[in-house]
């Protein structure tokens, strides 16, 4: 932008742009999937001590290996 706005050429291309783009969502999607996995490991880390006791929940997911579910009281 500053290029444009001086008068000089654009200094990268649109393949470059691309690439940069891309690199950056992918980037973006790799910190938030490190980001969910440290809220689930605070929330079990929060919920050892209440192993056995009964929540009220909503599920919201379920498949071969296991049911999610989503505690109202603690949120987690």
């Amino acid at each position: 932008m500053k290029a444009s706005l001086a008068g000089y050429p654009v200094p990268f291309s649109n393949d470059v742009l691309d690439a940069l783009a891309s690199h950056c969502t992918e980037e973006e999607d790799a910190t938030k999937k490190v980001e969910r996995q440290a809220v689930k490991s605070a929330a079990a880390m929060l919920l050892e001590s209440r192993v056995g006791e009964q929540f009220d929940a909503i599920v919201t997911g379920a498949a071969p290996k296991g049911t999610w579910v989503r505690l109202l009281h603690p949120p987690v």
